[in-house]
C-alpha cells in the first residue's frame, strides 16, 4: 500500500510531452477507481441546469479530496462528473462522503448522482491498464493524466453490473465541501468561440494520432497552445452576493458553515466586484492572473479533453483536420461551440498551488460534445 503514490510522482510541465512514455507509471493494484456522473445530464442541461451539473460534478472531487487528510490523488473532471483514484484504505471513508453528496445532489439540486467504485485489481488482466502522469500547472499544483484504457474498462464493467459496483445507500451524514465555489459569471470568449473538444484515437497507433493532433493544435495556435486558455481575467465579472448566496446555500451543512460561506461571499464581492480592498492588503490582480495558470482547461484520460478559445478561422481549420482524420479511421471526436466558458472553483487558499479551477464550455460543453463523440463511436462499432 502506497497512499502517497501520486504525491511522490515526478511531474512535467510541457503539455506537448503528454504522449511520452517516461511520464507514466502504473497505478498500485490496491487502489480504487471512483466514477461519478449525473444521470441524464443532457436533459438537465436542456433545462438550463448546466451550472448545477458542473457544480455537482466538481463536488465529487472536493468531497473526496477533503476526506483524505491532505493526501494528493489523481482525478479528471468531466463536466457532469469525475473519475478519481484513491488508496483502498480510504474506500469506506470515500463511500460514506459520496453517499452524503449523492443525497445533497438529489434534495438540493434535483440531480441524480451515480457513484461507483471499482478496485483496480478487479479489472480483467491483460485487457487494459491504468497508468498515471502528473502534469504541473504551476509549482505546487498538478493534475493527473491517464492512459492504458483502464478507466474506460472500469466504466464499461460498471455499466454491465452496476449493482455490484454502485456504492450502497446509507444514512446521509455531513460532508465537507469547503473550498467549492461558483462565484464568477460565465467567461466571454476573446477570439470568437469557446470550443469544447473531445478526441479519442481509434487506430492501433494511438500515440502517433495524438502526436499529430498536438502538432496540429500547436500550428493552429502559432506555437503557443496556452493562448487558447479560455480564462480571460480582463473579461471576468463576479456574481452578486445574492446570486452567490442562492447557489452556494445548497452546499452548506451546519450553522458555522453558513456563517463562514456568507463571510467569504461578501468579502470576495467587495474585493472582486466592488474593488474596494487596497492592493497592499490583497493583490486581487495577481490572484486573477493566477486563476488563468491554475485552470484545468486541457487534460488527457485516454482521450483529449479541451476547452479552447478560438477564432472562427481556427475552428474551421481544426474541424477540417479532425474530420479528415475521422474519415481515415484514425479517431473519433466531439465538438461543441459556445460563446462562453464556465468555471467552478476549488479554493483551499489564495496562494500559488492552493487553488484549482475546473473549466467547461458554456451551454453544456463537454456533455454536449460527448453526444457527437458517442454517435461516431456507435457508427464505427456498426461498421467494424
Amino acid at each position: 500500500m502506497d497512499p502517497a503514490f501520486f504525491q511522490n510522482l515526478r511531474s512535467f510541465s510541457d503539455f506537448e510531452e503528454v504522449t511520452e512514455d517516461r511520464h507514466y507509471t502504473p497505478v498500485p493494484q490496491d487502489w480504487c477507481v471512483v466514477i461519478s456522473d449525473v444521470t441524464d445530464s443532457t436533459g438537465k442541461i436542456a433545462q438550463h441546469q448546466y451550472r448545477d451539473v458542473n457544480t455537482v460534478g466538481a463536488a465529487t472531487i472536493v468531497a473526496v479530496t477533503n476526506a483524505l487528510d491532505g493526501l494528493e490523488i489523481p482525478y479528471a473532471f468531466g463536466g457532469d462528473g469525475a473519475t478519481l483514484l484513491v488508496p483502498g484504505s480510504y474506500r469506506d471513508r470515500v463511500s460514506k462522503n459520496l453517499n452524503s453528496l449523492r443525497d445533497i445532489a438529489l434534495r438540493r439540486f434535483d440531480l441524480q448522482l451515480r457513484i461507483a467504485i471499482v478496485d483496480v485489481s478487479d479489472l480483467p488482466g491483460g485487457e487494459a491498464t491504468i497508468e498515471v502522469a502528473k502534469f504541473e500547472l504551476i509549482a505546487g499544483k498538478a493534475v493527473a493524466l491517464f492512459r492504458g484504457g483502464g478507466l474506460a474498462l472500469a466504466e464499461k464493467i460498471v455499466k454491465q453490473d452496476g449493482a455490484k459496483y454502485d456504492i450502497p445507500q446509507m444514512p446521509a451524514d455531513a460532508v465537507d465541501l469547503s473550498g467549492l465555489s461558483c462565484r464568477w459569471h460565465e467567461i466571454p470568449n476573446k477570439h470568437g468561440f469557446i470550443l469544447s473538444l473531445l478526441v479519442k484515437a481509434r487506430s492501433d497507433n494511438a500515440k502517433q494520432v495524438y502526436v499529430e493532433l498536438i502538432a496540429k493544435l500547436t500550428s493552429i495556435f502559432k506555437g503557443v497552445l496556452s493562448d487558447a486558455n479560455p480564462v480571460n481575467p480582463s473579461l471576468m465579472t463576479y456574481r452578486s452576493v445574492g446570486q452567490s448566496n442562492r447557489h452556494e446555500k445548497r452546499l452548506e451543512q451546519g450553522f458555522f458553515a453558513w456563517i463562514k460561506t456568507r463571510f467569504e461571499i461578501v468579502a470576495a464581492a467587495i474585493i472582486f466586484k466592488l474593488k474596494l480592498i487596497p492592493q497592499w492588503m490583497f493583490h486581487s490582480k495577481a490572484y486573477l492572473q493566477a486563476i488563468r495558470s491554475h485552470s484545468d482547461y486541457r487534460k488527457f484520460d485516454d482521450m483529449f479533453r479541451m476547452i479552447l478559445d478560438c477564432s472562427p478561422e481556427q475552428v474551421m481549420e481544426l474541424s477540417e483536420f479532425l474530420d479528415a482524420a475521422h474519415q481515415r479511421g484514425d479517431l473519433w471526436y466531439g465538438i461543441h461551440q459556445s460563446q462562453t466558458s464556465l468555471m467552478t472553483c476549488y479554493v483551499q487558499g489564495l496562494g500559488d498551488g492552493e487553488h484549482i479551477h475546473f473549466i467547461d464550455g458554456g451551454d453544456g460543453g463537454y456533455t454536449m460534445a460527448s453526444k457527437q463523440l458517442k454517435a461516431q463511436i456507435g457508427e464505427g462499432a456498426a461498421l467494424d
